[in-house]
C-alpha cells in the first residue's frame, strides 16, 4: 500500500503534467542482441526447451497434450534442428504478431501453458541468424523466414503459401553453427526429462530416468555436472535451485520437487528461478 506522501505526490503529478507518454523499446539491432542473444547462458539447451515448450503448449490446447511432437536434432547429413507440432497452428496475422513481438503471448494468463514472456519463439536467432516457421492450418502451408537484416536487425517474411494436405500445427526449424551441433543429444535429453510426453526423435537419446518417486517428487542419479543437486520441476521444466540447507540427498543424486504451473516465478531466460 502506498503512503501518503507517495499518494501525493502521484496526484501532484496528474495534475500538473503536460504530457504523459508510454515508455518503448527502440527496435534496433543492440536492442534485440541484449533481449535474444544475451538473454541464455545455455543457448543450445535453451532453444530445445523453448521451441519445444511452445510445442507441448500448443498441443495441451489442442486437446493433443498425450500425443508426441517431432523433433529432429542435427546429424552430419541432416545438421538442422526442428520441431514438428500437432497443436493449434496460427492464422497469417497471428504468425507475423507473434514472432515480430518481444514480450507478446497468448499464455500469460494461463496455469495449463508454460510459456508466458513471449520471448522464447525469438529463442534460435541466439544460435543462429536465420530460421524458418512452417504453419499448416486447415489444407494450407504457409512458409516464413527470420532473419537478420544487413544491420543485424530481426526481419520476419512470408516467403510461400501451398495447398497440404498435412495436420494443423507449427514445425520450425534452423541449422546451428557446425561447434555446436554435437551439444544437441545431450541437451536434449536433459530437457526432455520434464515433458510427461517424450517427442518422437530421428536419433536415440538417454533421457534420465528416476530411481524413486513420490506424489510429487522424484529422484534421480545426478544429471548435471554441478553443485546443485535440488531443483524444481514447473510443467515442463526443471530449474535448479539453491537451498543453503543440508536436505539429506545422498551424493551423487538429484531431488526434483514438481509444482504446480504458476507456483514459482522464474528468470525471462527461463534458466532459474526468480
Amino acid at each position: 500500500m502506498k503512503t501518503v506522501q507517495e499518494r501525493t505526490i502521484d496526484a501532484g503529478i496528474a495534475a500538473a503534467a503536460l504530457e504523459t507518454v508510454d515508455f518503448e523499446i527502440e527496435a534496433s539491432a543492440q536492442a534485440f542482441r541484449t533481449l535474444i542473444d544475451g538473454l541464455y547462458t545455455d543457448k543450445v539447451l535453451a532453444v530445445i526447451r523453448e521451441i519445444s515448450t511452445n510445442a507441448y503448449d500448443a498441443q495441451v490446447e489442442a486437446g493433443n497434450g498425450d500425443l508426441p511432437f517431432e523433433v529432429h536434432l542435427p546429424t552430419p547429413l541432416e545438421p538442422h534442428f526442428s520441431v514438428r507440432d500437432f497443436g493449434t497452428s496460427m492464422t497469417h496475422a497471428k504468425v507475423m504478431e507473434h514472432y515480430t513481438k518481444f514480450f507478446r503471448s497468448d499464455r500469460g494468463g494461463t496455469n495449463d501453458a508454460v510459456g508466458q514472456y513471449g520471448l522464447g519463439s525469438k529463442s534460435p536467432y541466439s544460435i543462429s541468424d536465420s530460421f524458418v516457421v512452417t504453419a499448416y492450418l486447415d489444407g494450407e502451408a504457409r512458409v516464413y523466414v527470420a532473419s537478420l537484416n544487413e544491420v543485424g536487425k530481426p526481419i520476419f517474411s512470408h516467403v510461400s503459401t501451398l495447398p497440404s494436405d498435412e495436420p494443423n500445427g507449427l514445425l520450425v526449424s534452423v541449422t546451428p553453427a557446425e561447434s555446436v551441433r554435437r551439444q544437441f543429444r545431450e541437451k536434449a535429453a536433459r530437457v526432455f526429462m520434464g515433458f510427461p510426453v517424450k517427442p518422437d526423435l530421428n536419433v536415440e537419446i538417454d533421457i534420465p530416468q528416476p530411481v524413486l518417486t513420490g506424489d510429487n517428487w522424484k529422484v534421480y542419479k545426478s544429471f548435471e555436472s554441478r553443485y546443485d543437486r535440488t531443483y524444481v520441476q514447473q510443467g515442463t521444466v526443471i530449474y535448479p535451485v539453491s537451498l543453503g540447507v543440508d536436505i539429506s540427498i545422498e551424493y551423487g543424486y538429484s531431488l526434483v520437487v514438481e509444482v504446480p504451473i504458476g507456483t514459482a516465478e522464474v528468470t525471462a531466460s527461463r534458466e532459474a528461478l526468480s
